[in-house]
């Protein structure tokens, strides 16, 4: 999947040359989602890193679909994100997305306006600089930002849109056909929404009203459609192309396909408390030896194993991660050890949002 995206979409790897640039600004190691290839990938990243070394502005977008509560993998993304602001020292813009959710969710906006809310708050404890960002929920902002929506929408079609989110395809004689009759106009009307936010100019207040900024996207690759296509016809709007910097997944806890809030028992909340978490991880997915004597004898398999994978990606240390690695591998180590300290280090990383 992460290879295609690169093959497929041409999109480019995070190599050892921008991850010594970013030492380099920040004067300290890159990361450790960098360093660990969870943010594998990107477009046009160098050009950020060349207007930093020139002293030129840019800002940072991402967003979230607000739900009754974040999980692991919803804080990666934003983790990430005010470290960039962090480093940079750079403005963030933060969509909330109630709308789409409303459009896509048998939710009442009430609902939906309380989950923003509640997310809201998780989110600013990531660790973003108050003073430096801006967080609306697009039912709230929708005035400011429309003047870019109609004008994205007027030169995007229809046709295009259908065809990246799947709602348009082609029929055996070749001939466009709704594929999903059942998508309301909300939904296919969304994609300009979360596209106006790359452009500086749909936040006057926070930047300026004839601003031309370039804006750098961190995000999971399942949001790529969406700012490929903005990409597309920034330059005909006489706007920027924003940069985009990719993360993979962070698994299920029950596969290897990506966590879902909607299924409960696959996902660590972050309000989840220690038994809550102890019970889930242990019930992970497990690469180990069905006996402790196979185990001994031929390791683990880590591509399987969820518990070692959150180990992996939440750990700090990266000299102890080599060193588990090499005895959870090899056998040396148990399962039920490695995922007792993934347990210590997911209760770790949850307590920051208490």
């Amino acid at each position: 999947m992460y290879s295609e995206f690169i093959d497929k979409f041409g999109a480019k790897i995070i190599d050892d040359n921008i991850l010594k640039r970013i030492e380099e600004i920040s004067g300290e190691k890159p990361h450790k989602f960098l360093r660990r290839g969870i943010f594998y990938a990107h477009r046009d990243f160098e050009k950020i890193l060349d207007m930093y070394d020139r002293g030129e502005e840019f800002y940072l977008y991402t967003g979230r679909g607000p739900s009754n509560n974040l999980h692991i993998g919803h804080i990666i993304p934003f983790e990430f994100t005010a470290y960039l602001q962090r480093i940079f020292n750079v403005k963030v813009v933060i969509q909330i997305t109630d709308d789409e959710k409303y459009f896509t969710r048998d939710l009442d906006q009430e609902t939906i306006n309380q989950y923003a809310d509640d997310n809201i708050i998780q989110i600013m404890k990531t660790g973003f600089i108050p003073e430096k960002t801006f967080i609306f929920k697009n039912m709230e902002y929708i005035g400011t930002l429309y003047h870019n929506i109609c004008r994205i929408q007027k030169i995007l079609k229809l046709v295009t849109v259908g065809k990246t989110f799947g709602f348009i395809g082609n029929n055996d004689q070749d001939e466009l056909k709704i594929t999903d009759k059942d998508i309301n106009m909300g939904a296919v009307s969304f994609c300009p929404i979360q596209m106006a936010p790359c452009f500086s100019s749909s936040f006057p207040d926070f930047f300026g009203k004839n601003s031309k900024l370039m804006c750098l996207i961190p995000c999971a690759i399942d949001q790529d459609p969406y700012f490929r296509l903005v990409r597309d016809i920034a330059e005909k709007l006489g706007e920027n192309k924003p940069a985009m910097i990719y993360s993979k997944f962070i698994p299920s806890l029950t596969s290897n396909e990506k966590m879902s809030s909607s299924v409960h028992n696959t996902a660590i909340f972050i309000t989840d408390d220690m038994n809550i978490v102890k019970k889930k991880i242990y019930a992970s997915l497990s690469g180990g030896g069905d006996t402790k004597e196979l185990h001994r004898k031929n390791g683990a398999n880590l591509e399987v194993d969820v518990a070692y994978q959150y180990l992996s990606i939440l750990i700090d240390n990266d000299d102890e991660l080599v060193e588990i690695t090499d005895k959870y591998k090899s056998g040396v180590m148990l399962t039920g050890e490695l995922k007792n300290r993934t347990i210590d280090v997911v209760m770790d990383v949850m307590e920051r949002y208490k």
